[in-house]
């Protein structure tokens, strides 16, 4: 079987590590490349374990998704779930991923078990912080989508109608591969429903986001920019309601692109082959960011922060 090569592609996800701090990109994309070897270095091992680790905030957000994907594809196969189902499919998902990262379970699977910061870096104990986290995230977001009315407006679609449910796709452009994840799309009346849930803050990066959803649905489905709507769902924000937002033009999109591969570029020693050094990634000496960060181990003895 041939080797997997580390090849330079570009996400939402990859463009935010790289602004927050360009050591903390060094780890996540070139160090942890390979961390799943058993004759992997040192290094690479423990990069691919924090490449790996979660905090609660994300784990929350993830088990949101989980349920939302889960009641949609539901509705799909026209089989209704109440919010009490699935609050409590949530709590289960939640409360065992505690339990995994409590038991240490990634010693066995780093990628397939669950490592939580808090557990790892700070020997908390999660009971009364997963609750609070669990009432002020979880149950939060998934009542506030039962209350937009999405699922009603889902009775009568058909399977075909279903166009992609947090399913990772992927586009070229200028050569490079661009990642994106579109937590749902559905076809309803010759228009196309594009929808990001956020269970964070709002943010320009959010729009961009849902702009490359709208590029990647025109490029692969044929859709006119005309015939899609966009929209970020803020299911933790107290004031939020639901409507379209204004499509940003597909140049504004490539140029931010452009702008951030080319910086991504001028950090490599060999662009052709995606080959970098960990002294062309200065970290960023935020104190903040740096007792936050999941590679801080590698940065700093523990007793420094």
């Amino acid at each position: 079987m041939a080797d997997f090569k580390n090849e330079l592609s570009w996400s939402f996800s990859r463009d935010r590590i790289f602004r927050e701090c360009l050591r903390q990109y060094y780890y996540y994309y070139y160090a942890a490349w390979g961390g799943w070897e058993r004759n992997a270095s040192l290094l690479s091992r423990k990069a691919y374990l924090f490449k790996n680790m979660k905090n609660l905030d994300l784990w929350a957000g993830d088990v949101s998704h989980q349920i939302i994907e889960w009641v949609i594809r539901g509705k799909k196969q026209h089989t209704s779930i109440s919010l009490s189902a699935a609050l409590a499919k949530a709590e289960k998902i939640f409360y065992q991923g505690i339990e995994q990262s409590a038991n240490q379970m990634w010693r066995y699977n780093i990628k397939g078990s669950l490592n939580l910061f808090e557990h790892y870096y700070e020997n908390k104990s999660l009971n009364d912080l997963g609750k609070e986290k669990f009432e002020e995230k979880i149950a939060k977001s998934i009542k506030r989508f039962y209350d937009l009315g999405i699922l009603e407006k889902l009775e009568d679609a058909e399977g075909e109608d279903y166009l992609s449910l947090e399913e990772l796709r992927s586009f070229y452009y200028s050569g490079v591969k661009i990642y994106i994840k579109i937590d749902f799309a559905i076809k309803r009346d010759g228009l196309v429903y594009l929808y990001d849930w956020k269970t964070g803050r709002e943010s320009y990066q959010d729009r961009l986001q849902l702009q490359a959803y709208a590029f990647y649905a025109q490029k692969s489905w044929g859709v006119e920019y005309s015939a899609i709507r966009l929209y970020p769902v803020y299911l933790t924000q107290d004031d939020f309601s639901l409507k379209a937002i204004a499509n940003i033009s597909p140049q504004e999109l490539t140029d931010y692109i452009d702008k951030s591969l080319k910086a991504m570029k001028e950090r490599l020693v060999d662009v052709d082959n995606n080959q970098a050094v960990i002294d062309n990634f200065v970290p960023q000496r935020q104190q903040y960011r740096c007792r936050h960060c999941f590679f801080k181990e590698l940065c700093f003895p523990p007793s420094s922060l």
